[in-house]
């Protein structure tokens, strides 16, 4: 594994599925913590595919993610067990994701499909990897997708709940039902820890 930038490329389309997933806080930050991990291998991520792209296995130690913003002061990987168990579930976005018997390192594949929808960065959002310990509740992982994504727009306009104007709703979506008031409470201090 190399070291490289601390930004990462994560395109318009990945933001959307990420968006629309809905996973929890933890699983949303070891994503993220993954997909930068993964620009920063050999293989990284295709800038444009060209031909068929088989995904190759990879690895990272827990030291590397606990820099990425997860929990420091545990010895343990058990911070890992519930991210991995419901990313490893969506075959859409990883072929295998896995923890080492003994704890210390993870390995993953992403899936060929995940592979091609990141190729497409005509519109993409630019991320600080020092952002990817902002995922600590329910909407920072959309936020995380969102907020890079159209940063730098005159007017930026986007939804955290349902899709953004071009996209339609995955197969089986069914919208939270949270008041205005429920998505105010949620949604103020992961914004509040946005603008500090």
């Amino acid at each position: 594994m190399t070291t490289g930038n601390s930004k990462f490329r994560i395109s318009a389309y990945i933001a959307e599925i990420i968006k629309m997933s809905r996973f929890s806080a933890p699983a949303a930050k070891l994503l993220f913590a993954l997909i930068y991990l993964q620009e920063q291998t050999e293989e990284a991520w295709p800038t444009i595919l060209i031909e068929y792209h088989t995904p190759q296995d990879h690895f990272c130690l827990v030291s590397q993610l606990r820099e990425l913003g997860f929990p420091a002061k545990t010895k343990s990987s058990r911070f890992l067990r519930k991210p991995v168990a419901e990313l490893s579930g969506d075959s859409a976005v990883f072929d295998q994701l896995d923890i080492s018997s003994n704890g210390r390192y993870l390995t993953w594949r992403f899936a060929e499909g995940f592979f091609d929808a990141m190729a497409n960065m005509n519109v993409y959002a630019l991320i600080d990897s020092s952002e990817i310990a902002l995922c600590q509740r329910n909407f920072d992982g959309a936020l995380l997708a969102q907020i890079p994504l159209h940063r730098r727009k005159r007017v930026p306009e986007f939804r955290l709940i349902g899709p953004n104007r071009g996209y339609g709703s995955p197969i089986g979506y069914v919208p939270p039902k949270l008041t205005p008031s429920q998505v105010e409470r949620r949604l103020r201090p992961s914004l509040q820890s946005w603008a500090g």
